[in-house]
Formats: C-alpha cells, sequence, structure tokens
C-alpha cells in the first residue's frame, strides 16, 4: 500500500524543506521569550517552585516538600 497526502498544501511552508524545520532566524522567537514578552513568564516560574512544596514532579509522586530538606 502506497500512503499519500493529499493535505500537504494545508502544512505551513516552514515546515518544508526536505524533512528539515526551515525557518528563518530573524522571524524565531523562542517560547520562553515569547512567554517573558506576554508576562507569563513569572508566573510559570513561580507555579514551578510552588509544586516542588507538595513533590509531583517524577513518577514517584511522593509529595514530599523539596524545601525542607
Amino acid at each position: 500500500m502506497k500512503w499519500t497526502f493529499e493535505t500537504r498544501g494545508a502544512v505551513p511552508a516552514e515546515l518544508h524543506g526536505g524533512g528539515r524545520f526551515v525557518l528563518p532566524r530573524r522571524k524565531f522567537v523562542p517560547a520562553y521569550v515569547r512567554a517573558f514578552e506576554e508576562g507569563l513568564l513569572h508566573e510559570r516560574a513561580k507555579h514551578a517552585v510552588d509544586s516542588l512544596r507538595s513533590c509531583r514532579v517524577c513518577p514517584r509522586d511522593c509529595q514530599i516538600d523539596r524545601f525542607n530538606n
């Protein structure tokens, strides 16, 4: 069976390029920079630190307070 994709025109132009992600550097903005510019980075960092007070970061789900030894 041969697979064909008829929706190739629906793929953004930045994703074409021989299987490589192609986006001009001048247009690329890292997600963390965009979050900072939108005022979201501080809140996300605060939430990440608060999540360590009842830790559920790893699969152990131990809920230990990482800030109290």
